[in-house]
């Protein structure tokens, strides 16, 4: 699997290369991104694997919703009108999950939950 700061480094290069034939936001750059990850590598056991960082990075339920969502390719809007909740909420867990968890994209994110080891 790859470390962070190669993800970081496709994720930067896939996104300039978007950015030359499409004038999509880097959000939803990431997002598309990270749909495609995820339809490639289907994620085994994420049942599993999320209370699992639950309990490792002291993660609250509504986070745990959250990162469902963000695995999911969802844009916070998207979030935001899932859960019912405002916007700024969503942008305020989502800050909240990359805190606890040391992440600093959703890509990062997504790592981590492929990397999560199980006991």
């Amino acid at each position: 699997m790859l470390n962070n700061s190669e993800w970081e480094e496709i994720k930067i290069d896939l996104i300039s290369l978007y950015n030359k034939k499409n004038n999509s936001s880097s959000e939803e750059i990431e997002n598309q991104l990270l749909k495609l990850l995820v339809n490639n590598n289907k994620i085994e056991k994420l049942d599993e694997k999320l209370p699992a960082i639950q309990i490792k990075y002291i993660l609250s339920d509504r986070e745990i919703e959250v990162i469902k969502k963000l695995i999911d390719g969802r844009t916070n809007l998207e979030i935001s009108e899932s859960l019912a909740i405002s916007i700024s909420t969503v942008k305020k867990h989502i800050y909240n999950i990359f805190n606890k968890t040391g992440v600093s994209s959703r890509t990062q994110l997504l790592n981590l939950v492929y990397n999560i080891q199980l006991d």
